[in-house]
């Protein structure tokens, strides 16, 4: 919860008596033990990492908790003078100490870095715990724990300190005085480029500026020397440099990343479509903590029999249907196809939708198309491969279901009311979508063994993929009698949907290798 009255204290950690000198430093505090009956949000257990299980084998009583960091304070109350603590975010922690130590007032002073990194540093793209780590050149694990943020902030306040000597800066004294002197508006003259008021980058500008405009992939580097990104691009120059323009309107994340890059690295490629197919090989095998889409993680695949209603997560001669990601629009169908033959409209549509108006929309649908409760699971996927052909729709979907599965679901607008003609169209589309789909696994099944070419920038280009891999071997050909996916991998599978994407933006032909 982001303030006591709504949640609960799940980790809490400090450190004592650190010197600004110290690399290293002993983190105090750990789990603490939730209330009878409470549970761990999704959302917070997958940005933490934190398991009911963790809790159980080393979680502390709050109460436990509250008399060591109570201690720590009486401690350091000893030296005579109101202890001090490094907080990040200090608005944010006040509150939920407050609670812990039951005060109205706090027995220590705060200072707050990020504070403190806004006056100092107010152009950098991220100032969060993340971003200023990495813009002082360290970095910290991807999941959020209490240890990893207090050693980030200890790292954070070792990269300020310089910069506060430069101001001048050089007791605490000297420092409350910074903060609470009113900051200066610096407005720039109106001859001066608009470059001066983006934001302050450790990557040397000489560098990207000199970026060939050619295709490729590049790597975002941490000064550790950790890959943070990789992306791929039709002009390194132009695609690079677009990271590094303008201030308003920026992703944070992607803030946050740039904070923390001091280097770029770039591989030249012969054309946009091979720095795309090389972008999904390099994201797999480095797994940037910046990249979304192309991941392996979770991710698995699934084949269908003949009849569409037994799968299977791997190929085989009874499987041959495929590959689908899970949770895709065949499964949808098949779930509102059984309902239609047990005379039940189910909402397969993942909003709140009224059972009178369901009926109401799918007797629309019958009215347009007829009744189709009779058909088997292949007859309703061959009535969406019609109605997708006779309709301008089959470029759009497509091109859709290309986008939901390398980017994830795109959801579709929520309406607040659905009328039965709305109704209607949302099953139009199931279908629409569940025929793209049993289309695209069969187009990207094509590819596996095929030579591609087209024509980019009046050039004639072209690639030979041989079990879903590019290669200079013209003679390899696919073995008679086995599945064509038998043997192939998740990336596989990704190099071909995103060779299918790539060259569905262009003129192509498409010859398959026998």
């Amino acid at each position: 919860g982001m303030r006591p009255s709504v949640g609960s204290l799940l980790e809490f950690c400090w450190a004592e008596g650190v010197q600004s000198t110290q690399e290293t430093i002993t983190v105090l505090g750990g789990l603490v033990e939730l209330p009878a009956g409470a549970d761990i949000p999704s959302r917070v257990r997958e940005i933490t990492g934190i398991r009911l299980s963790d809790l159980a084998e080393s979680a502390k009583p709050i109460s436990d908790i509250r008399d060591e960091f109570s201690l720590a304070v009486i401690t350091a109350s000893k030296f005579g003078k109101k202890p001090i603590a490094l907080v990040h975010y200090a608005q944010f922690e006040e509150a939920w100490l407050k609670d812990l130590l039951n005060v109205d007032e706090l027995p220590f002073e705060m200072l707050c870095t990020h504070r403190i990194a806004s006056r100092l540093f107010p152009k950098v793209p991220s100032r969060n715990i993340r971003g200023l780590t990495g813009f002082f050149g360290y970095r910290i694990g991807e999941i959020k724990r209490a240890a990893q943020h207090v050693q980030a902030t200890h790292l954070i306040w070792q990269g300020l300190i310089p910069a506060l000597e430069a101001a001048g800066v050089k007791t605490v004294e000297d420092l409350k005085i910074f903060l609470a002197e009113k900051k200066k508006k610096v407005v720039p003259p109106k001859t001066e480029s608009k470059v001066k008021s983006s934001y302050d980058y450790r990557v040397e500008r000489a560098k990207r500026l000199a970026l060939p405009s050619k295709p490729g992939i590049y790597r975002m580097i941490a000064k550790s020397g950790e890959i943070l990104y990789v992306g791929k691009a039709t002009s390194l120059k132009d695609r690079v440099n677009s990271y590094f323009r303008g201030k308003k309107g920026r992703d944070p994340r992607k803030l946050e990343m740039m904070a923390q890059v001091w280097d770029l690295e770039i591989v030249e490629c012969g054309s946009a479509i091979e720095a795309a197919l090389i972008e999904s090989d390099e994201i797999k095998r480095l797994n940037p903590p910046y990249n979304v889409s192309l991941k392996a993680g979770n991710r698995s695949l699934l084949y269908y029999d003949r009849s569409l209603t037994n799968e299977c997560t791997e190929p085989s001669g009874e499987h041959c249907i495929g590959p689908f990601r899970r949770f895709n629009s065949l499964d949808h169908l098949r779930v509102f196809a059984d309902g239609l033959r047990s005379d039940l409209v189910v909402n397969v549509f993942y909003q709140p939708i009224e059972a009178t108006v369901l009926e109401q929309g799918y007797a629309l649908f019958e009215e347009k198309h007829g009744c189709l409760d009779a058909l088997t699971l292949r007859q309703h996927l061959a009535f969406g491969v019609r109605l997708l052909r006779a309709s301008h729709a089959q470029a759009q979907i497509a091109e859709e279901e290309l986008v939901q599965e390398l980017e994830g679901d795109v959801s579709e607008e929520v309406l607040d009311d659905y009328t039965p003609a709305d109704i209607c169209e949302k099953i139009e589309r199931l279908y629409l979508h569940a025929a793209s789909t049993y289309l695209r696994a069969k187009e990207i099944t094509r590819l596996l063994w095929a030579d591609v070419r087209w024509t980019e920038k009046g050039e004639a280009k072209s690639l030979r993929v041989r079990g879903g891999k590019l290669v200079d071997d013209p003679d390899a050909r696919p073995v008679r009698g086995l599945p064509p996916w038998q043997g192939l991998a998740l990336s596989d599978y990704d190099r071909m949907s995103v060779l299918l994407m790539e060259i569905s933006k262009v003129d192509h032909e498409i010859e398959a290798v026998r």
